[in-house]
């Protein structure tokens, strides 16, 4: 009896989802943001991105419904919990979303502003409701950004690369990687092209004597 009835509420729940999904799907266009705003947000610092002061920050939107015959125009709202002001960023000009499309990118605009130094700013989009879409699933409906000029240990600067290629990360030692080897962001590059720029940087710093903060030299700790 009690398997018959653990049954019969899986089937409602399954029913109850699909419910809810072909309401969605039949009830107007919905938009959302491509990523679950509780599980992922963006989060930038100038700092490693060396002599820019503006950065371009993609803002990816979904469709679900019909597709679009033209563009049509769809609002965005800036969270009251939202710590940047008006002179931190700029909305993308006009916010469409493309005829004949299930996803489209808009991008926003962050400015290098001097509080940055000292603080990481907040920003927080939604996407509101008008005459041509409706916001989606809440957890989509909104985006979080954070961005500065603070100093923080890149991702991909992990304990293999502090064991076997770049050594102990620092502020210096970064600076100086990156106009070595002409690159700021290493993300997803593979390990043999690292532990060449690794080796680039080696040959640099046995010919050109660079130092810490603290006055000790920079060294890494790749061999070759």
């Amino acid at each position: 009896m009690k398997k018959i009835i653990i049954l019969l509420l899986v089937i409602i729940s399954l029913f109850s989802c699909n419910e809810a999904e072909m309401f969605i799907y039949n009830s107007g266009n919905y938009l959302t943001f491509n990523e679950n705003a509780k599980k992922d947000s963006v989060d930038v610092s100038f700092f490693f991105h060396p002599g820019e002061d503006k950065l371009e920050i993609p803002l990816v939107f979904n469709l679900t419904g019909n597709l679009l015959l033209v563009e049509q125009e769809f609002t965005l709202s800036v969270d009251e919990s939202s710590t940047a002001t008006s002179e931190d960023y700029i909305l993308p000009e006009n916010l469409v979303f493309g005829k004949n499309k299930v996803s489209d990118t808009l991008y926003l605009c962050i400015n290098k502003t001097d509080k940055l130094d000292l603080e990481k700013c907040k920003l927080i989009l939604r996407i509101e409701d008008n005459n041509n879409f409706k916001a989606g699933f809440k957890d989509y409906s909104y985006k979080k950004i954070y961005f500065s000029n603070l100093v923080s240990i890149p991702k991909w600067w992990t304990s293999d690369i502090i064991s076997y290629y770049l050594g102990g990360f620092s502020a210096e030692k970064y600076l100086l990687f990156c106009k070595v080897i002409g690159e700021a962001d290493l993300e997803g590059v593979e390990l043999s092209q690292i532990r060449q720029y690794s080796l680039t940087f080696k040959r640099y710093l046995e010919n050109n004597h660079a130092y810490e903060k603290n006055g000790d030299l920079i060294t890494v700790p790749v061999i070759g």
